[in-house]
């Protein structure tokens, strides 16, 4: 049985089914989420170079990663959310390609039975990270490849941001209905959406590829991206700074700031 926490994220996703096309597609933007959500996609596309055979993405949203890996691939996504799978089916369009409704904690699949796996931002919202790991360790078959992404928790843009948001929501919750109501709509211009209570999980990169390494997993390739605030979000200098970064950027210890870290991590032979 689906436990509260992750029926809140499932309702959330559920609910942002019909937007989720708009983050990937190629209009210009001034959203620092929309820059990040491109730019994974973009790396962990450049990753899977050179992959054959079975691709599977855990947390496919709308398919618009996987929809987009190389035609000759058998490309197979999973999400526990049915109505954002639906909008995946709609986009994949003539590809054969398979979408299928399961938890990321309980893949039901055969062990060694993919070639790589993708899962890009599932692990924001998930506490049991390792069983999710072990899991896609368990049906990726030798020398595979595991393309991963997960929230820099050593990056100061988002220690900055989780404490202005922190602040902000204290303060939001504790006005009357009417007021906040307001403030969202008329002052703010948003949407008068119920909040996503969840607090999205961090990784130090460091403890992440020790757990990966323990698992059974050599690092290949790692890298961090996206260089800016929320708090800034659809402020132009905010995304032209972080784009300027990424694009000139020549110290390893400055990359390390970024938002999002990615790796490639390669299942170790069977010895």
């Amino acid at each position: 049985m689906m436990n509260a926490h992750a029926q809140t994220v499932q309702e959330r996703f559920s609910r942002e089914a019909g937007n989720w096309n708009g983050l990937y597609d190629q209009t210009p933007t001034r959203s620092i989420y929309t820059h990040n959500v491109r730019h994974r996609k973009a790396q962990a596309l450049e990753l899977l170079a050179g992959t054959t055979g079975r691709v599977l993405e855990i947390g496919c949203g709308a398919g618009n990663v996987i929809l987009a890996a190389p035609e000759e691939l058998e490309t197979i996504g999973v999400d526990f959310s049915v109505e954002i799978l639906r909008q995946a089916k709609v986009n994949s369009g003539e590809r054969d390609s398979e979408f299928l409704a399961a938890d990321a904690l309980s893949l039901p699949f055969a062990d060694d039975s993919f070639d790589a796996i993708i899962c890009l931002g599932l692990l924001d919202y998930i506490t049991n990270y390792r069983s999710v790991l072990e899991g896609c360790h368990r049906i990726l078959r030798p020398g595979g490849p595991l393309i991963v992404s997960v929230p820099n928790l050593t990056s100061p843009f988002i220690r900055i941001d989780d404490f202005g948001f922190s602040l902000k929501n204290r303060i939001t919750h504790s006005l009357p209905d009417r007021l906040r109501t307001w403030l969202k709509t008329q002052v703010m211009g948003k949407d008068d959406k119920p909040y996503f209570s969840h607090r999205k999980q961090r990784y130090n990169p460091a403890v992440f590829t020790q757990n990966l390494d323990s698992i059974g997993f050599d690092i290949d390739q790692t890298y961090y991206h996206t260089y800016g605030f929320g708090l800034l979000n659809g402020i132009s200098l905010n995304l032209k700074v972080s784009r300027q970064i990424e694009s000139r950027n020549r110290s390893k210890t400055l990359e390390k700031l970024g938002w999002t870290y990615i790796l490639k991590a390669t299942k170790s032979p069977q010895q």
